[in-house]
């Protein structure tokens, strides 16, 4: 290497030294970064590994609580117990819709049919006989 009007002049044989000397760094620092890489990823996993050992140890203790809460009368507090009350709520309306539905049905059907006093129900000719009764009423009621 020389120096000539402040320029450095190499020769043929230092450049390919440098491109070896260059070369071998990249090399060098592939390695280490590949090396990085895979600490990363194992440290990554291992975060992964904790967290959901961390929400698992968590959703444990929000139950725990939720049916501590629910023993002495208090309602959840947990965002989890209080998604599933919602659920059981919706569920349960749902439920109570259904049965509401049946029983129209059913009193439906005995809004259609005639009974006595004592619940049973009327044949045809008692029904057509108390019809008679009832407008014999309402026309000597009108007359007076």
């Amino acid at each position: 290497m020389r120096k000539l009007f402040g320029y450095t002049i190499l020769t043929a044989q230092e450049m390919a030294l440098q491109e070896q000397l260059a070369a071998q760094k990249l090399v060098a620092l592939e390695e280490r970064l590949a090396v990085q890489k895979e600490r990363a990823d194992k440290a990554y996993s291992e975060i992964e590994f904790y967290r959901k050992k961390f929400e698992e140890a968590q959703e444990r203790a929000d139950h725990q609580l939720d049916a501590f809460m629910t023993s002495t009368g208090l309602p959840e507090v947990t965002s989890i117990g209080r998604k599933e009350a919602s659920e059981r709520e919706k569920k349960a309306e749902e439920r109570w819709k259904e049965r509401e539905k049946e029983l129209g049905e059913l009193y439906g059907e005995t809004m259609n049919t005639l009974y006595d006093d004592a619940g049973l129900e009327l044949t045809d000719e008692l029904k057509e006989a108390s019809d008679q009764m009832l407008e014999e009423l309402k026309n000597a009621s009108a007359q007076k």
